[in-house]
């Protein structure tokens, strides 16, 4: 999976198969082309969407982040 994506995204084990995750930003086009690089490889995709996060989780991540030391 990740030789079929490398270079456009990044592939994280993910509760039933995989996240893989873009850059904000990306056109359609290059998500059906990851799509199509990923089933030619011979990868079955069941589903593609794009990620949701509520402003519960998005407080949470930011929380999580720790300053740079100056």
């Amino acid at each position: 999976m990740k030789a079929a994506v490398a270079g456009r995204a990044s592939v994280e084990p993910a509760e039933n198969g995989v996240f893989v995750s873009m850059e904000s930003g990306n056109t359609q086009e290059l998500v059906d082309s990851l799509v199509r690089s990923v089933v030619s490889a011979g990868i079955p995709v069941f589903e593609v969407s794009p990620e949701r996060r509520d402003l519960e989780a998005l407080f949470r991540e930011v929380g999580e982040v720790t300053p740079h030391a100056a």
